[in-house]
This record gives C-alpha cells, structure tokens and sequence, in this order.
C-alpha cells in the first residue's frame, strides 16, 4: 500500500479505528466487522489530504459550538475537533471525535500542549497532509497567535484575560489562574478553558478561510529574539557537541531563565 494512496477502510482504520473500539467497550456499541465496514464504503480515498473537500466556515459558529462542545464533557481536545468536522461535514464528520478526547489538560492531564491546539491541528494535518509549507505553515501562525494572544478573546464575558506566553497548557492555565485569583479546579477556570477552546477553533477556522478560500493567509511568525538566539547554537544537529539536542520555537526564557546553568 502506498503513501500516496491510501483505501477508505485502511484509513479510518489507522485514523479513528482505535477510538471507535474504545467507543464500543465505554458504551456498549455493537461494532462487528459487518457494520464497521458497512459504515466505511462512502469515504472517498484519502490521497494524502482531503483539502479538495474544504468549504468556507463560520468562525463565530465555531466558537460557540466548540464552547459548548468543551461544557458536555469532551473536554479541550475533542470539542475543538469535533466543532470543526460538523462544520465542515463529510468526509471528516465520518472520523470519531473520541479521537482526540486524550488531549484533555494537554494530553490525558499531562499539562503538555493545549488540548484546543491538539484538535484543531488534527483537523489541519487532515486537511492540507504531510506539508511543511502549508501544514507546518498554517501551524506556525496559530501556535504564535495562541501564545501571544490576551485570551480567553469574547468580548463582555466578564473572565479574566491572559497571555501564555507558550502553547503548554501547564503554563497557560498556570498564568491564568495566578491574574484571576482562581484555582485550577475551580469552576471558572473551567469555564475559562471552555471559551479558550472556542476561541482556538475560530482562530484555526478563520486561518483556513484565508488559506483555501480568501487566498489571503501569509505567514507572519518569526521566532522570538531570545530563541533566535539560543538556536544559533542549540537546533537539530546531527553533532551532539557542536549543540545538536534540542529544538523549538518558543520563547526559551519563558522555561528556561538561565538555561546555560542547567545540569
């Protein structure tokens, strides 16, 4: 089987097979082989993206599903996910949301990557394929955006706005929690990270819109000066001493205050 070409069954198999079973032993679905592959021979062939299937989305639509998505129990990850592929309908409504439920509290409440950021990259990696102009590009903007952005964004909410300063959801909801005043368990931070995933799944909304319908997306992100920097030594080599064992594009000092002091 190549890359390039992949069958309907072999597809779904490998993208929401392991969610489907996790469906069926959770909830009782009766999911034989039978009606498994019955539920498979409408998808069109996945040729290494499904672009060709996009259509224009509603941000403002998204975001309030996407909110609400987050408060019935699917959490950061799979409300993200799952507001963008109703949007946009088949094929991609066909693909468990379960899917992407790991990534509440940054993967299964590791604090990790934002959950938000998790779903709707999944969406974008499904949309645009194995591309670093265009997946990798479209990316760049939102993880920036996320990092940079005073978010939760809906005006007159009454919440607490803050700045990340990174896409990790420990730092986020930490930095979060210290300018409101309320604890990670509480219920406003709750409803906090409900808006956040409402606001993420707009913003990946509205970067597609530019892309594939505008044809207004370009890319903006540079790297900070402070990872410019530390990357002039420290980045991808294949030369452990000359500096080769890291990489990133985050604002090092945002961890990493005297990061040469390090064991």
């Amino acid at each position: 089987m190549s890359e390039e070409k992949v069958s309907r069954r072999d597809f779904l198999a490998k993208a929401g097979g392991v969610a489907a079973g996790a469906m069926a032993l959770t909830a009782g679905v009766n999911l034989s082989d039978a009606n498994a592959s019955d539920g498979l021979e409408g998808l069109p062939e996945y040729n290494g993206s499904w672009r060709e299937y996009y259509k224009k989305l509603d941000p403002e639509a998204i975001r309030e599903k996407a909110y609400k998505n987050y408060l019935t129990g699917m959490h950061c990850g799979e409300s993200t996910f799952a507001a963008l592929t109703e949007a946009l309908g088949f094929p991609f409504n066909e693909i468990p949301t379960q899917t992407m439920w790991f990534g509440l509290g940054g993967v299964s409440l590791w604090g990790t990557t934002c959950g938000t950021l998790l779903g709707t990259s999944a969406v974008v990696s499904l949309i645009l394929g194995r591309s670093k102009k265009d997946t990798v590009g479209l990316l760049d903007e939102l993880m920036a955006w996320y990092s940079t952005e005073p978010l939760p964004f809906k005006k007159n909410s009454g919440q607490t706005k803050s700045v990340s300063g990174s896409p990790l959801c420990h730092v986020s909801v930490t930095k979060w929690s210290r300018k409101s005043g309320n604890a990670t368990g509480s219920k406003a931070r709750g409803k906090r990270c409900a808006r956040l995933a409402g606001d993420v799944a707009a913003k990946t909304a509205e970067l597609l819109n530019a892309k594939l319908i505008d044809g207004k997306f370009n890319r903006e992100y540079a790297l900070p000066g402070v990872a410019e920097k530390c990357t002039g030594c420290h980045s991808m080599k294949s030369d452990f001493e000359a500096g080769g064992f890291t990489h990133g594009k985050m604002d090092c000092e945002s961890c990493h205050e005297d990061a040469h002091m390090l064991d």
